[in-house]
């Protein structure tokens, strides 16, 4: 997965991280979540049902139309999100792997295409998957994380959620000022921040997207969010 400021690279067991800007890169063991959690941003919605069930809570699904996109032909799906999300995407006809899609939200719209596509076998060398470093990029040691606690998204849920969800405003009945308002609002499953609704609404995955009527949190405070969650949500 490459984006303006990184490429991720994983073959199942090592999982290599690079950023463009200092020209460095960490290499750290794979996990699931972790694949979940790269596959969730828009540039990767076409292909992030190989990693989970990103449309498991579609309103609908239906068959559009049969284009050309770039000398490939590609069958049309439009799949509605409950959040009003539309997403389309574009399945190659003859092998049934995603082309690229258009992930439509409001006025927004995110055009997505796979400039190439390889199709392995169960036989294929691992080392297709390997990452290698560019010229002169330097290997980082593996960071220590520390502990996200409810100090570390406190003020995230303040700056961003606020006035809307608080004491005195509880829009859609939740209370985001403390700990304890939040663990009684029913929208963080403790070790589970894929099937956490709050972060269904900060990825604009399911439930309802917010902030209301404004643009997604940063990238950063939304991962924030979901190691607090994985951490077992502690206070």
């Amino acid at each position: 997965l490459e984006t303006a400021t990184g490429i991720y690279v994983s073959d199942g067991v090592t999982t290599w991280k690079f950023d463009k800007a200092s020209n460095s890169f960490t290499e750290t063991p794979a996990t699931a979540k972790e694949a979940v959690m790269l596959t969730s941003s828009e540039g990767a919605w076409a292909w992030a049902s190989f990693f989970g069930e990103p449309y498991k809570e579609a309103k609908s699904a239906n068959l559009g139309q049969k284009r050309n996109l770039k000398g490939v032909l590609v069958q049309e799906i439009a799949i509605v999100l409950l959040d009003g999300k539309t997403i389309t995407l574009f399945i190659d006809t003859k092998t049934n792997v995603p082309r690229g899609a258009v992930i439509k939200f409001s006025d927004q719209e995110t055009l997505v295409i796979a400039s190439e596509v390889l199709l392995g076998t169960e036989e294929a060398s691992k080392d297709e998957f390997i990452f290698v470093p560019p010229a002169g990029a330097t290997k980082l040691d593996r960071p220590r994380e520390t502990e996200v606690t409810w100090a570390s998204v406190s003020p995230i849920f303040r700056s961003r959620c606020m006035p809307c969800h608080n004491s005195g405003r509880v829009s859609g009945g939740y209370d985001l000022t403390s700990y304890g308002a939040v663990m009684a609002a029913n929208i963080v499953n403790s070790g589970d921040p894929s099937g956490s609704k709050i972060v269904g609404s900060l990825r604009w995955t399911f439930g309802s997207p917010m902030p209301k009527n404004g643009s997604k949190i940063p990238e950063a405070e939304i991962q924030t969010v979901e190691k607090w969650i994985a951490g077992g949500a502690k206070e």
